[in-house]
Order: structure tokens, then sequence, then C-alpha cells
């Protein structure tokens, strides 16, 4: 595999889009399906313009945009205290939300976490695929009360998030 693509595939688990490794989708976990609209500052400024999903279990999923050239990286990760059900909506309760990035190949990868933030679920639609059998697809919103606090060795300052709409996947 290549040194790109395993750093991606290293920073949110198992890809939602374009790989051809057994534990990821070949389709629907592109911009179409993942997005997230919170403004990031503070240690990170910007936003995230979402080029895939991934999921390691259904109490966990992140959203993301890699470079491949570059290997530059910038995302999100939710943490949720249980596991989604299928259709399942309303308020989903978070252990933690991290913003993850990498600023480019051989650099170490920094986050930033707060415990502060809330997660809405609007949506929670079955979704299959051939190889995420159990797919449900997310849409909902959210907000986080506190910056994300750096966690060591990163010393930038904290990650101020505007609440924020997000599509993504898990695969109970």
């Amino acid at each position: 595999m290549r040194p790109v693509l395993a750093l991606a595939l290293a920073l949110f688990g198992a890809s939602g889009c374009g790989s051809s490794d057994a534990s990821s989708s070949t389709s629907g976990g592109g911009p179409e399906n993942c997005s997230f609209t919170g403004a990031l500052s503070g240690g990170v400024t910007g936003s995230i313009a979402a080029n895939g999903c991934s999921t390691g279990t259904s109490a966990s999923f992140a959203i993301s945009h890699v470079e491949f050239v570059g290997s530059t990286s910038l995302g999100v990760a939710f943490s949720l205290k249980t596991a989604l059900k299928g259709g399942e909506t309303g308020p989903i309760p978070l252990t933690k939300m991290e913003v993850v990035q990498r600023e480019g190949e051989n650099q170490p990868q920094l986050r930033w976490s707060s415990d502060t933030c809330t997660l809405a679920l609007d949506s929670n639609v079955s979704a299959p695929t051939s190889v995420f059998r159990n797919r449900f697809e997310l849409a909902g919103h959210g907000s986080c009360a506190a910056p994300l606090a750096p966690v060591a060795p990163n010393t930038k300052p904290a990650v101020t998030i505007s609440p924020f709409e997000f599509k993504a996947f898990v695969n109970p």
C-alpha cells in the first residue's frame, strides 16, 4: 500500500471512499455522502472540504479531507457513548469530538479534543453496499460548548468550531 494511502487510512480507520481494500467501500463515501459545515478557528483555521468518511464501529465515525499529493489531512472524529441503532435519531451522547490534522508527509498527527460537544441526528437511513452490508447514512447537526483542547504533544492553540451540520455513515 502506498505510504500516503496508509496515512489516510491510519487517520480514520476503514475509509468510505475510493479504495480497493476489503475493509473499504468503493462507493457512497464521497462528498455527496460526507460533509462537515463547521468553521474552525484558533489552532486550525478554515473549513473541511470533505472528500471521505470512515467508520471503525457503530460507535465512531469521521469526516475528512485528505490530499494524497503532499500527505496533508484535516478531519473531525466523533466517539459516541453507545453504538447507534439503525433508524435512531435525536440527541446522541458523545464521549468526545476530535479535530485531527496532518500538515504533510513525515509530520506528526495533531489532535484537539473536547467532551463538551453535542450531536443530534436528523436522519439515519439504511444504505447498504457490497462491502458495508449494514451501512446507515447519517445527517445531523451539533455544536461545542467550549474550544477543543490540544492533545499532547500538540502545542498549538485550542480550536473553536462553529455550530455545524454533517453527513457521514456507520456500519453497525
